[in-house]
């Protein structure tokens, strides 16, 4: 396992590993070291093929039982990536960085924490049906939102991220903006429909 790498520092707090530094910087590649055409303050947080390996034990972790009343298993795991970038901006050189968390489409755990960790949002797609599809379905799991007052939905609400994230005092990234993919022109009609009232900056 890559020591810089998101895996490994999710490793480290799993205890499986001693971290040897709280400085989080430490797992961070300066990637003009490897290519020079990119600006020395440029900094990356790899990711790693062992995500796949850790995501059942972060969300066995999530499911715990409190075992005192200051803990809480499922906002603590939920906020790991929240609590690097805090961590790293604590130091004075790096309080005026700009932090860009990249994930794939799927909604996992690591999804969720990113959109804890993230100040604002920005959704990717392209004109087509399954994107529509995909984003009414993103819109719900953040926050809430129904195209179509589905009332089956309510047996799953509490279990979902923006009904958990509500109770356990998370907040959850603000949308930014869509952007569109291999289009050349923008959607009015499109837009509004995707953007629901009360859900933005």
């Amino acid at each position: 396992m890559n020591r810089q790498s998101v895996a490994f520092y999710l490793r480290c707090l799993k205890k499986d590993e001693e971290m040897g530094s709280s400085d989080c910087s430490l797992f961070l590649i300066n990637v003009n070291k490897y290519n020079h055409e990119i600006p020395e303050n440029v900094f990356l947080l790899c990711g790693d093929r062992y995500l796949d390996v850790l995501l059942k034990r972060l969300e066995q972790e999530r499911q715990l039982t409190p075992t005192r009343n200051d803990d809480n298993p499922w906002k603590r795991v939920t906020l790991f990536i929240k609590d690097f970038i805090d961590s790293v901006s604590d130091d004075p050189k790096w309080r005026s960085s700009c932090f860009v968390i990249d994930t794939n489409p799927n909604f996992s755990i690591y999804t969720e924490m990113a959109i804890s960790a993230a100040k604002r949002l920005i959704v990717p797609f392209t004109a087509d049906d399954f994107s529509l599809s995909a984003i009414e379905t993103l819109l719900y799991m953040v926050y809430g939102y129904e195209s179509d007052k589905d009332k089956r939905l309510q047996s799953f609400e509490k279990s979902q991220y923006f009904w958990l994230a509500q109770t356990n005092g998370i907040k959850r990234s603000k949308l930014l903006f869509f952007v569109f993919n291999r289009v050349t022109f923008m959607s009015p009609k499109l837009l509004m429909h995707l953007m629901p009232s009360g859900i933005g900056l």
